[in-house]
């Protein structure tokens, strides 16, 4: 098995490929979604890392955008992330949206559904293009894990997911294709906090 509390440069197939079944308490992820954002993101992602992550993890939780969410089977759960003031436009009609989802299959569902999360994700604060909110992130985490249990994100990106299981004591893996992307990840984690003790659940 991959060392725990690291983050790999690797393809997300391979990276799970690791794991043996249901080895994994969460997996927990932004997969590309095709809305042209980069050039890894010029068209949906192939199913493939899904199927095998649903082998590998005992609940796999993820945020699909509202354009591809159909394409995935029915998920046990929809997590409505709220976010006021939101700036993300919709391609038609020209109106934002200020809500996504979060689909989540296997064994643990959060309750409630619902969370409402500052809009602003200051992705352009870590050279990445779609930088999830850290907030949003840490509830998730609080929701369908607990302490110790090993959460592990085959789209790492800018590291929230491995910012976040620091910061909240959960054993992590990351995992990204894009070299410049996990030297930057590694160059966040270094300025983490073990826990936010004061963080509202």
């Amino acid at each position: 098995m991959l060392e725990l509390n690291k983050i790999y440069n690797m393809d997300c197939i391979e990276g799970l490929s690791f794991f043996n079944y249901k080895e994994i308490d969460l997996i927990l992820t932004d997969p590309p979604y095709g809305v042209n954002h980069a050039d890894w993101d010029k068209k949906m992602l192939s199913l493939d890392w899904f199927y095998l992550a649903l082998t590998k993890a005992k609940t796999v939780a993820f945020t699909p955008g509202h354009k591809f969410m159909y394409k995935y089977p029915e998920p046990d759960c929809i997590i409505s992330v709220v976010r006021p003031g939101s700036m993300q436009l919709q391609k038609k009609g020209g109106k934002f949206s200020h809500w996504e989802p979060v689909l989540v299959y296997g064994e643990r569902l959060p309750n409630p559904d619902t969370v409402i999360i500052k809009a602003n994700t200051n992705a352009s604060k870590y050279g990445h293009p779609c930088a999830k909110s850290l907030k949003l992130f840490e509830w998730l985490l609080l929701k369908l894990s607990n302490e110790d249990e090993l959460v592990v994100d085959p789209f790492c990106g800018s590291g929230t997911t491995a910012i976040a299981c620091k910061k909240l004591r959960r054993s992590f893996i990351g995992i990204d294709i894009n070299k410049e992307y996990v030297e930057m990840s590694k160059m966040r984690l270094y300025n983490v906090p073990i826990r936010l003790d004061e963080f509202q659940t």
